[in-house]
């Protein structure tokens, strides 16, 4: 028995929508991002970074005793060359890019050169203040501008290591920010054979190491921790002659002092890399370099 001609009509609308109705795609796997599928292990991370300190322990011993009658530059561009050359090994071995331009870069460097130069300056007027700062008469000329550029070099070779490759690989397997504090303490536990008696010290290269390494996590590269590093040491060596103390280094210094008084702050052989003075002055560097934006890398 045939129903109504209204209710045929409502029967064949509904199997022409039916068949009109598009299906619902099928549900599809969430696609896994090429930097997670290509993760490393954090085991291997761990062996290519204990494998590249260890080397560079071995580069250090036997260039200390094979490179005694070379020249100070030739040293330390020896030096500098096998850190650049384990921080390329490094980033193969992860693998991750090393980290070198970042954003900005003009901008970064300013900041490094800024906060370098500015933390030495600071710790020379302290100096000053306290009646601790003795100028000296040794010669420097031309040849304390050379220095300043091998102190260049040098800086250069640990960044790219340290903060370039080390720091970037660490940052792989925990958040970026933890990678800096543990980075900086592979980076003071290498120094310590030269102070195991001077434990200041290895605490002022750590917090070094934190400032150095946030410049290198805020600008996404070391072309900052190198403008940083290089803009410290080379006003401590090579222009105010702080380092050795007493007397200057090699190439002299453009404006030579001795710290004088007691080495706690910075009288001693060590000058301020052992002295309170340095560990009173890096945690502020580091609060400055923390409180300024994050850059994304080039």
């Amino acid at each position: 028995m045939r129903g109504a001609p209204g209710d045929e009509a409502m029967l064949l609308a509904e199997m022409l929508g039916d068949a009109r109705r598009v299906p619902p795609p099928p549900a599809v796997e969430p696609a896994v991002s090429a930097p997670a599928a290509h993760q490393p292990p954090g085991w291997r991370i761990g062996i290519v970074v204990i494998a590249v300190l260890a080397l560079l322990l071995v580069a250090g011993v036997v260039l200390g005793r094979f490179g005694e009658a070379w020249s100070p530059t030739v040293q330390t561009a020896a030096m500098s060359a096998v850190m650049a050359g384990l921080a390329i090994a490094a980033g193969r071995g992860v693998p991750v890019a090393l980290a070198v331009t970042g954003t900005a870069v003009g901008r970064w460097s300013a900041i490094g050169v800024a906060t370098g130069g500015g933390g030495i300056a600071w710790c020379a007027m302290a100096l000053w203040l306290g009646d601790r700062l003795s100028a000296t008469t040794e010669p420097a000329g031309m040849i304390a501008w050379w220095g300043v550029a091998v102190t260049l070099i040098q800086v250069g070779g640990e960044e790219l290591l340290f903060r370039g490759a080390i720091q970037p690989a660490i940052g792989r397997v925990v958040p970026p920010l933890a990678a800096v504090p543990t980075t900086a303490a592979l980076f003071a536990l290498l120094h310590l054979p030269g102070a195991w008696n001077t434990p200041v010290s290895i605490l002022n290269v750590f917090l070094a190491g934190c400032w150095l390494g946030l410049l290198a996590e805020r600008s996404g590269g070391v072309i900052a921790s190198i403008a940083a590093h290089w803009g410290w040491n080379a006003g401590e060596v090579n222009v105010l002659g702080l380092f050795p103390n007493p007397g200057t280094g090699p190439w002299g210094a453009l404006w030579g002092h001795d710290i004088v008084g007691t080495a706690i702050w910075g009288g001693g052989a060590e000058g301020l890399n052992a002295s309170f003075l340095a560990t009173s002055t890096l945690p502020g560097m580091c609060l400055i370099v923390l409180a300024m934006r994050r850059t994304g890398t080039a």
